[in-house]
This record gives C-alpha cells, structure tokens and sequence, in this order.
C-alpha cells in the first residue's frame, strides 16, 4: 500500500512539475509576442482540467498574473494527488454532508441534541461556539441553539426575545438572573451586545412591540458543522467549519511584496479610518488559499459571511495587540465595526447573454453596460405587520428576489380577518437600487443580439450606478422566486456586492502586442498616416477623401483637448444612391464601438431615454437610449431626415454638450451622460438635390440641429463620363473573383481599429503656443475671406477649427499640434462650407446661411418677415395664413417670399404651420 502510495505521490510531482513548466513557457512566449493575455485554448488540457478542479471555473482569458499565482500554488501545495481528484471527492462530500445533515438535522430539537452529544461533547460544543462568536460565557451559547431549534421546528426565521426567553426557560433551564443577563449581553444597547449583533444576527426588527432577530446562515451553518464533527463526521464537518479561520489566516497572513496588506487594513480600521467595505482581490485569495477560492465561487453567501466574521475578529484582536502598547490611541471603549466585504478581480468575466443554469447562486462576474436604473428606494427586510383590532405584531422576513411575504389572513390572536397593516416605522428597512446590465456593443461578435440581466444593490451600495456606467459587476447570481401562471419558468437576477466601473470610453482592450502594431503604422506612414486611414475606410467607393478624412477624424474625437465638447459630428447628405450611407456604414468594421440607428424607425426615447416600470418594483425607472449606450463612440442616424421634427430637436443637447435630460410626469433633474459622436446621412426632400437652390432648404433637419454638425458634405448623382465609368468599375471590383482579390484596405480593419482606440485614449497632443497663434491667425482668415455684408463665420468655427485639429494630430499619433494639422482642418471646413453655406444665386461662399438660415440678400427682407410675424402673433395668438400675405404684400414681399420664409420659419423653430393658421414661438 505503501509502495503503491508512494508511485503517485512521484507520478503526481512529475505532472505538477510538467504543469509549472507549461505555464513558464506561456510566459515567455507572452512577453516575447508583447501579449498581456491569452485565450484558455491555449492551455493543454491537463492544466485547463486541474485549473477547473481546483478553482471550479476556468477564466475566460488568461494573463501572466494569473499563470504566476497557479504556479505559485503548485510550488506550494504538496497535495497534488487529492486536488486533481477534487471534483469528484467535493461533489461525494457534498451529497454525504447534505445525507448527514438530514439524518442529524431533519429536526434540530434542542433537548434531544443534549441526548444525542452527551454532556460532555454538549459542554465542549458550548465552549467551542462561545469561543468562536466571544460570547461572554458558555452558557451563553445556548441562547443560539435555542433559536436554531425555533428556526426549524417553528419556521420562524425572525424571532423575538420573549419566545427565546420561553424557550431558553423551558427547555435549558435558564433562571431568571441567567435570562436577565442573556438580555442584555445579547440584544441590550451596550457594545458588546452590538458587537455580538453585528457578527451573529443580519436581521433586526421588531414583533409585537420587542426586539426580533435573525440568526446569520454563516453562524447556522458553524453550529451544524461542529456538531457533526462531536458526532464523530469529521470530514463532512471540516466542509463547513474552517471557514471563518481560513478567512482569518489568510486576511492575517497574506503578504504582498513582504507586506501583510489586509492585517494593515485592519490595523487602519482599528486605528479610526472610515471605510465603506473592506475589499479582498480574489487572486490574493487564490494564491494563498485555493480552496476558499473554490468555496467563494461554489458558496459565495457563506464564504463572505465567514470573511466578514473574520474581519470583525481580528478588529478585536488587533485591538487588543495595539492598546496593550499603546492605550493612550484610544480615548473611548472599542467598538468593532462591521464592514460587508467585497471582492474583485475575479479571472472569469461573462456577459449577460452567458448567463446560464451553471452559475445560479455561484458567484459570478458580469460585463456590460448599464441601460436602465431606478432611484434609490427603500425595501423592507423585515416587514412589521400590526392586528387593527388586538394590536398583535408580526415580523416577515423578505428578499428582493422572493415573493413579498404577507401576513396571516386571520389574527391568530383574536381571530380577526383581514386586520394586518404594514406599521413602516417598525419595520426594517434598507436601500435598494434595481438596475439593468446589457452586453456592450463592443462585446458582441458578428450575428449576436444583445441580452440582458436584472440585478439589484443592497443597502450602503444602492445607488451607485448610473445609466450608461460600462461596469463589471460581481455578486451571486440569484433565481427569482416567481413563477410565471401558466408554466414553471422564472429568470435570473444578479445581487450585486461589488460594482467596478470601467472606462466608460471605447472599451477595447490592447495589448503591448497591439500597441507596437500601432506604433508601426506611425513609423511606417509618418505623416501620412491620416491619409493611409481614410483610404482604408471603404476602398470600394473611390473618391470621397474629404468625407473619409471626416469619419476618421469623427471616430478619433478631440478625447483630451478641453472640458467642454470634443465630438465632432459629420452629416451626410445628397441624392439616394451615391454611395453615403455604405460609405458611413464600414465604421461598424474599423470603429471600437458602434451603433446603427435607423432615421425612419427611431424615436426620440430609443435615441435619447425613457422611463418604463421596472418589474420587480413597479416603480419607473430610466432607461438609456442609443446616444447613452453610444458614450465615447459612433452612432451612425442612417436617414436622419426621416426622424420626426421632435424626435430630431431632443438631439440638440446631446450633441452640445454631452447629455440628455428626459422627463417624465413626476420625475424630474435626471441627466444621463450621452457623449456619443453622431455620423448622420439624409436624402434631399425633394429625392434629388437641386443646386440652384440652398442645400439647407432641401433638408428636412431643424436648423439648429443642422448646425451643430461639425462638417456637412453634399453627394451629387450627375452624369459624368469619367467618374461614371470609375464608379462601374468599384462596384465591380467587389465582385468575388477566383483570381484576384477586392480592393484592400491599405491598413486591415482589425489593425485600423485598435489605431482609433489607442490614438482616441492614448494620444494627447499639447496644442503649443505656436499652434495656438496658427489657428487664431486662420481663424480670422476665413472670418475675412467670408465676410459678407457685414456677416463672417462665428465662433462655432473656431470651436471646431481647434477640434479637428487636435483630433487630425491624434491621428498622426503626434505628440504636438502642427501646422500640417490646422491647415488640414482648415481645408476640410472649407470643403464643408462650400456645400452648406453656397449661395446658387451668387455663386458665392455666404456665412449669413450658416448663421441665420437665410443668405445675406434676402436676410433684410427675412427679418422684416420676423417683425411683423411677432407683432401679428402678439395681436392675435394664433395667425390666419391669409392675414400674413395681405400684411407682408403691403410691406413689398410677394406670395412666393412669404411661402419661403413661412417654410424657413419652421426650419429654424420660429413657428409651426397648422392648417390655416401659423403658431408663432
């Protein structure tokens, strides 16, 4: 037997040893690719295999760290041969443990557990209970078996003093002065009996006008534990009892670089600092204790209770150490704080759509993007309920993923129906937020809608996430207690304990790898580089280099440049069939983050935000629309004329200053970050754009709205014999062909999307005082070179002078702002105005289009129009069309010009048409 032990002992050394050897070689080959992670693919199966019996789950990516704490494991734990047999031995110890448990605890009754231990193994069951909780004596530990007893005889979970003290009378044979004292160590205002309260109970209320409490599973579960270990099951005892010490050696004995991180936190806690939780990061835990790494994931509710036990010790502990040297720290007696412990850092990280039966009350990581939250609201976790008639109190106990618990319908009292009411100051109650995480855009492959999941905080927590907040959240994936009414289905629910909130910008993760690459491409192009990018978006429609250069600079932003906008929206517009909208579509292959919107199916609250009610509450909450959940990235509006005229003017906030602000009947002061870079394409109302008229005429898009895009470029459907047959040959070139390849991008798009991730968050060019003087010198010459009867391009140019330009460095991947840039932006808001502001009467650049809607020659009779429109609005509310023609035919303007600043009037939000009658704003 021996012998036989000893070949796999020596068998097992030799797999660990070719394991550490494995993961050694992935490390290098790591550093030498520049990788910071790899997929678990990568990993032989044996490793894959021992990293799921030891840990229960294998991460989804794997990164040096990680391969350095497993190693570190099997340096360290001698243990090999049970571990690699730990799946199979911990699901036989869970089936003899749950097999135990019910033969010894189908019915805790207290008196028999005496019989059932004897008197000596129920003397050192007491001892060990009071020396595990500080109880301040044995005896005292009766008090807890007793309420386990009522627990699972009576089936009351909250339990009121005076049916312990029954109890502890009737069946420990407590005296008077024995339940006088239990009183007040126990449940008395003094600061042991809340130190004992805030390790042993998580539930206080009150019943019938007393204090009721609720024992913790954690405590529940130790005393289950030690009595199965005096009744001779140890193994299945040491299952659920080593817990809280394990907890305690690890926060005690973990060091990081030669210190003992989480005993300072402590000693910090002891010493007066305020916390909100104490945070443990998983891989610490993994490293140094791999089994409560497992049990974390396998039993989170109970390895959290155990820390957070541990936690409230040590303070004890320490505090002891330190004012036994130093008493002069503390000025008033020590009270323990308790603290909910959060971890994070947790190696498996899913999206709501990975969400399966697996992990249900495991504890879990989820990824995604907040889409909608309620405000913060109170939840009653012990609901009081008072008889009207006998006064009688009943405390129920409720979670947020159970159906509410409701009263008796007859009083067991008096025997009156219907008489309970919620009494709300007796009750007990936390905050609670109700939020909803989705997938990320940039988290979906090709062919993969997005999912959701509803999740909830508790108490301290609540409210600390916003709409549109990309976060990973940890916690224990809950089942909600509901059932549907016609079949057995229900849902998941995610109680979060731990929220991290990520960048909120384009959540594209490089590597050392990718970021070489990137530098690559700067060296390779130089200058050029900005030019090599907008060649790259499309290279099947030839042409359009300005319009490329635009998206290109839109994708990149001026992230950094200043705290005010740094988007940069590009509109699109001109005759069906050009080409724009397939151009402005392949940012979804090169952007980091992308969404589509359709003009003519979005509403104002898909693009912005809206209130629905939340189904576990019933109470509204906000959800983000696709400006919110687009933060940081590119929302193309495809046919954005064919928005309504409401839906488009809710785009103005949004695309100023970076948020919405929906309101609701009640609900009021929510603003929603929404820092989205709108790409906007719009067909001419009239399906063709005629050019002897002003562009912003033939779009059907607010004019205040029109004007905060950046640049606007027209596409024009005209025969043209040489660019006809260019444009036949593009298509063609998209034909697959058994010889010869389409068009390439001169960078690939994987390459091109992580050159606009790193040069948007990695790339902060300093705008010198050199470049400074530049944009102010060109500045003023396209305020000259525009001026028109008296009327030159305003600020809004300047603003976007300095974005483009910041944004064309960025680029580049320059360090500096540089001429090349300014005189780049320069050109492309030129290019743009000789669209948008072009006069076809005079043939001329006229800024007064851009300012006011109208050119210059016609802007003395248009303000002539507003005057009088005032003064009739002013004299009648609501104005008779032909009221207006007969007064404005006297002042000199024909039918005609009245038509047409009617029609400008409403472009720009000076009136509304209704019939006969003109509405005047």
């Amino acid at each position: 037997m021996t012998e036989t032990l000893e070949k796999v002992r020596e068998a097992a050394s030799m797999l660990r040893d070719k394991l550490i050897v494995e993961m050694l070689k992935l490390i290098k080959q790591m550093d030498d690719e520049g990788l910071d992670k790899i997929n678990p693919q990568a990993l032989s199966p044996m490793l894959r295999a021992w990293i799921k019996g030891h840990y229960g789950i294998v991460p989804n990516t794997i990164t040096k760290d990680l391969l350095k704490t497993y190693i570190e494991v099997l340096e360290n734990y001698g243990m090999f041969v049970r571990d690699t047999n730990i799946d199979e031995q911990t699901v036989r110890g869970e089936l003899t443990e749950k097999n135990n448990e019910h033969q010894v605890f189908g019915a805790f009754v207290y008196r028999s557990l005496k019989k059932q231990l004897g008197d000596e193994k129920f003397e050192t069951l007491l001892k060990s209970i009071k020396e595990t909780y500080g109880l301040p004596r044995p005896v005292h530990a009766n008090t807890l078996l007793v309420m386990l007893d009522i627990m699972e005889n009576d089936r009351i979970e909250v339990i009121p003093i005076s049916l312990i003290e029954k109890r502890l009378k009737e069946d420990a044979g407590f005296t008077k002065s024995m339940i006088d004292r239990m009183r007040w160590d126990f449940f008395g205002n003094g600061n042991v009996a809340k130190a004992l309260q805030a390790v042993l109970f998580d539930a206080v209320g009150i019943v019938n006008g007393e204090k009721a409490f609720k024992l913790k599973d954690s405590v529940v579960k130790f005393i289950k534990a030690k009595v199965l270990e005096l009744l001779g099951y140890e193994q299945e005892a040491e299952e659920m009892l080593d817990y809280t010490n394990n907890a305690k050696e690890f926060l005690r004995n973990f060091r990081k670089d030669g210190e003992a991180v989480y005993l300072e936190k402590i000693k910090d806690i002891v010493l007066g600092e305020k916390v909100d939780y104490f945070y443990i990061d998983y891989l610490d835990l993994a490293k140094y204790d791999p089994r409560l790494a497992r049990r974390l994931f396998d039993e989170p509710e109970f390895v959290l209770g155990a820390f957070e036990n541990a936690v409230m010790e040590l303070q004890e502990e320490l505090f002891e150490e330190i004012s036994s040297e130093n008493p002069e720290l503390f000025d008033e007696e020590f009270k323990p704080v308790f603290l909910e412990v959060h971890v994070g850092n947790f190696p498996h990280v899913i999206r709501p759509r990975d969400v399966r039966t697996d992990f249900a009350e495991k504890f879990v990581a989820v990824e995604g993007i907040i889409t909608s939250a309620s405000k913060v609201v109170p939840f009653f976790e012990i609901a009081t309920y008072v008889c009207k008639h006998c006064s009688k109190e009943i405390g129920l106990f409720n979670r947020p993923t159970r159906i509410p618990a409701k009263p008796p319908s007859k009083c067991p009292d008096c025997d009156a129906k219907g008489s309970f009411e919620l009494d709300v100051r007796k009750s007990k109650k936390v905050e609670i937020q109700h939020f909803i995480v989705r997938d990320a855009p940039e988290m979906l492959n090709v062919g993969e809608n997005a999912k959701e999941l509803e999740a909830y905080l508790l108490g301290k927590m609540a409210g600390a996430v916003d709409v549109g907040d990309k976060v990973i959240l940890y916690g224990i994936l809950r089942v909600k207690e509901r059932l549907s009414k016609k079949i057995a289905e229900t849902d998941y629910v995610l109680e979060v304990i731990h929220v991290e909130q990520l960048n909120r910008g384009i959540q594209l993760e490089l590597s050392k790898k990718d970021v070489q690459e990137v530098l690559k491409l700067g060296e390779m192009f130089g200058e050029d580089l900005p030019d090599a990018v907008a060649r790259s978006i499309a290279p099947w429609i030839r042409g359009y280099e300005e319009v490329k250069k635009a998206l290109a600079l839109a994708v990149v932003s001026a992230e950094g440049l200043w705290d005010k906008r740094t988007t940069i929206h590009v509109l699109l517009a001109g005759d069906p069939g050009v080409g724009k909208s397939r151009l402005a579509l392949d940012l979804e292959n090169v952007a980091p983050k992308f969404l589509l919107a359709e003009g003519g199916g979005s509403s104002r609250a898909g693009l912005t935000a809206s209130f629905e009610k939340d189904e576990l509450t019933g109470k509204f909450t906000v959800r983000g629309g696709l400006l919110v959940l687009g933060s940081d990235g590119i929302v193309l509006v495809d046919e954005f004329s064919n928005l309504k005229r409401e839906d488009i003017n809710a785009l103005k906030t949004c695309m100023e200053h970076g948020f919405v602000a929906p309101a609701k009947a009640g609900i009021s002061n929510v603003k929603l970050r929404a820092t989205a870079t709108i790409v906007g394409t719009a067909n001419p109302k009239a399906g063709k754009i005629d050019r002897t008229r002003l562009l912003i005429d033939q779009l059907d898009i607010p004019f205040p709205v029109l004007t905060r895009f950046d640049l606007i470029f027209a596409f024009f459907d005209e025969p043209d014999e040489e660019k006809d047959e260019e444009i036949g040959w593009s298509i063609l070139s998209e034909v697959k062909r058994k010889k010869g390849e389409p068009p390439k991008r001169i960078i690939p798009a994987e390459l091109l999307k992580k050159l606009f991730a790193y040069a948007r968050f990695n790339v902060f060019p300093e705008v010198t005082e050199e470049a400074q003087r530049l944009m102010v010198s060109e500045f003023v010459k396209l305020r000259k070179k525009t001026s028109t009867n008296g009327n030159s391009v305003s600020r809004r140019i300047m603003d976007a002078l300095v974005r483009l330009s910041y944004a064309h460095a960025k680029l580049r991947l320059a360090d500096k702002v540089e001429k090349v840039d300014v005189e780049e932006a320069v050109r492309l808001i030129w290019k743009s105005l000789e669209y948008v502001a072009y006069d076809p009467e005079t043939g001329e650049i006229d800024v007064s289009i851009l300012q006011v809607g109208v050119p210059s020659r016609e802007r003395e009779k248009f303000e002539l129009f507003i005057r009088v429109m005032e003064n009739l609005a002013r004299k009648y509310g609501n104005i008779r069309i032909d009221i207006i023609k007969n007064v404005l035919n006297e002042k000199g303007l024909s039918d005609d010009e009245i038509e047409r600043f009617l029609e400008r009037g409403e472009k720009l939000g000076y009136l509304r048409q209704l019939g006969d009658f003109v509405e005047w704003s």
